[in-house]
């Protein structure tokens, strides 16, 4: 279990904290300021702010998805206006000088808002949720050269139908690639998951009995979903849509699996280490851990964290999964609305530090 151990405050003016990620020999970590225009590196042992990236040196514009390699730290821009594609800033973590070494705009022209991305073998995936076309696109990365290539391929297809993606991060072996998406819009139930809920009945004592009785008289249960106050049998759709992802960047055309949350959730990003998956649920001010263990994605997280969480963004596992990062938004909700730019009092833009407990 993770216990919490420490804050560290954000002593600027308000920010969202829209992403959190380690080097990959967890020595430091790495948060963005969206609002601040910056990006701050913090050491793993002591959490003491080992450097700022800040403008105009950075050319920063709103910095939010992230990503930390073992040469370079990659940044994503969200623009402060949505109307261009987005520009990812790559810095050498042994430049003094805090200027990116590349710059990379997104080729896909009508592709905006690049929300997270994650690295895995040369394979960089990056979500775009923003405008009419949300897409899950993969690069090629060079940690020699800082250089951005590609796009290798791009799903846009289930994803204009299914939800706007968010967070984005691979299996341990990088077979896989885990996807968070969410939609406002409503839809009808469908079956999703590869009829995950019958197997599930199957598997258990009695299971094709039981499976037999709720096809006669509850076949609704075998949907996800829920009703909406008014007694629709519409869904909000939000949940972990899973690809493949072969050793080339390729993606799969349909999610191999795909897990809807029963209740309205904002589940903006996903991380796994070891086996270990973290999801930030924003709008519930939670944070779930699943221990990942075979093809089934768990039904129950093993642990939930949710005290003094404010629309928390992102959460990041150190790579040996002993420290959890949060960052927090500090935004208010009220009653699953969103109060966009109205933060919580006492503040709560922060980054939360956990740690695993034996």
């Amino acid at each position: 279990m993770f216990r919490f151990i420490s804050d560290i405050k954000n002593d600027q003016s308000y920010s969202y904290l829209p992403d959190v990620a380690f080097h990959p020999n967890g020595s430091m970590f790495a948060v963005t300021y969206r609002d601040n225009n910056q990006v701050r590196v913090f050491d793993s042992s002591t959490y003491r702010l080992l450097r700022t990236y800040q403008n105009p040196e950075a050319q920063l514009d709103w910095p939010h998805g992230l990503t930390v390699t073992d040469k370079h730290i990659i940044v994503s821009n969200k623009h402060n206006s949505p109307n261009k594609p987005s520009i990812f800033n790559i810095y050498r973590i042994d430049d003094p000088s805090g200027e990116p070494a590349k710059v990379f705009t997104t080729p896909i022209e009508h592709l905006r808002v690049a929300h997270s991305h994650a690295l895995k073998s040369q394979r960089l995936l990056v979500t775009y949720a923003g405008g009419a076309f949300p897409a899950l696109a993969s690069y090629r990365f060079d940690d020699e050269t800082g250089e951005i290539s590609g796009p290798i391929d791009s799903q846009e297809s289930w994803f204009k139908t299914s939800g706007k993606p968010k967070g984005v991060c691979f299996n341990d072996d990088g077979t896989k690639a885990f996807v968070t998406f969410i939609t406002e819009k409503r839809v009808k139930y469908r079956f999703f998951n590869k009829y995950q809920k019958a197997r599930n009945l199957l598997r258990k004592k009695n299971g094709a009995r039981n499976l037999i009785r709720v096809l006669l008289s509850e076949p609704r249960k075998l949907f996800t979903g829920f009703k909406t106050r008014g007694g629709s049998t519409d869904r909000l759709a939000n949940g972990i849509a899973i690809f493949d992802v072969d050793e080339n960047g390729m993606l799969s055309k349909e999610p191999v699996q795909t897990i809807l949350k029963s209740d309205y959730c904002r589940l903006e990003n996903i991380n796994i280490a070891e086996g270990l998956c973290a999801v930030a649920d924003a709008v519930n001010g939670k944070v779930e851990l699943y221990e990942l263990d075979g093809d089934a994605f768990p039904e129950k997280p093993t642990q939930v964290i949710q005290e003094n969480l404010f629309f928390p963004h992102d959460a990041c596992l150190s790579p040996d999964r002993k420290i959890l990062v949060i960052a927090n938004d500090g935004i208010e909700v009220k009653d699953t609305q969103i109060r966009w730019y109205s933060f919580v009092q006492p503040r709560g833009d922060n980054v939360k530090i956990y740690e695993l407990q034996k």
